[in-house]
């Protein structure tokens, strides 16, 4: 299993069941996925193996992204390189090892 730690991002290991929530080398299970929080969204999305909004967004704007690494579904996000504020994000591995982000913005 791979450790990435990203500044706030946590990294995630999804299973189709369960995810873990891991940071800093240390695991919790992550049973429930929520539209509260970026990192709900990313759960969610790891969970069904596609990007998509699900609404729930306190925020103006909300990118997400697919990449083979953490890094790369971030960077890949709609709104990425916009220079907007980032106010909250998350990624989460889908089952097959691709990576799903989501960054929620504020002007």
């Amino acid at each position: 299993m791979r450790e990435t730690v990203l500044a706030l991002a946590i990294a995630i290991s999804s299973t189709m069941a369960y995810a873990q929530n891991c940071k800093n080398g240390q695991c919790r299970p992550v049973q429930k996925a929520t539209t509260a929080t970026a990192q709900g969204v990313a759960n969610m999305m790891a969970r069904l193996g596609r990007i998509g909004h699900f609404g729930g967004n306190p925020y103006s704007y909300e990118g997400t992204g697919m990449g083979s690494t953490p890094e790369q579904a971030l960077n890949n996000c709609c709104y990425s390189r916009s220079g907007m504020k980032v106010a909250d994000q998350g990624v989460a591995q889908c089952p097959n090892g691709q990576w799903v982000a989501c960054k929620r913005y504020v002007r």
